[in-house]
């Protein structure tokens, strides 16, 4: 199974990418990370003027730089909006943080479910969300990750579990 996981940031998406991993072993990363990798770092120093010393170094500093990293990320899909997309779910399982609503909307096909990861009673909305973000009415679940780091592991379980009973039709009609 596919899957794209959405949410604010900080809001727990990589943590439940990771207990899906553990749980279930799905394969992931961070839309950031892989970015970074596959071509951020280069495109965010060109930007900034300058060189970090490592990878950690740029991504550690991607939250000084969100809308750079956004509108770079954009950039880079502007003429094929589902290509990133497509190159991480080539290699991985999940999907986690994809910002765009053009880029999701155009790659929406390639997951089975989309699962908006929310932390608000806890965290608040945050004041910079652009309309042009995938928003949570975009998602097909959303779990709430507003108590403990146990009580978001046991959620996501019981969900996960439940969906691993169901024959890939009998998943496939549920979500369609």
């Amino acid at each position: 199974m596919k899957l794209f996981i959405l949410g604010h940031a900080r809001h727990g998406k990589d943590f439940a990418a990771e207990i899906l991993a553990d749980e279930f072993g799905y394969r992931h990363e961070s839309s950031s990370h892989f970015c970074m990798r596959v071509f951020l770092r280069e495109a965010v120093e060109a930007e900034l003027g300058f060189a970090y010393d490592s990878d950690d170094q740029c991504f550690d500093d991607r939250v000084n730089h969100r809308q750079l990293w956004f509108d770079l990320i954009r950039d880079y899909t502007r003429h094929d909006p589902a290509k990133l997309a497509r190159q991480l779910f080539d290699r991985y399982d999940i999907y986690v943080g994809i910002r765009s609503r053009i880029e999701y909307a155009a790659a929406r096909h390639l997951a089975d479910l989309s699962i908006w990861i929310d932390a608000t009673d806890r965290l608040g909305t945050p004041l910079n969300v652009h309309p042009d973000m995938v928003q949570q009415s975009d998602a097909d679940v959303i779990v709430q990750n507003n108590g403990t780091p146990e009580e978001f592991r046991a959620k996501l379980c019981r969900l996960f579990s439940r969906l691993l009973e169901l024959t890939a039709d009998e998943f496939r009609a549920r979500v369609a």
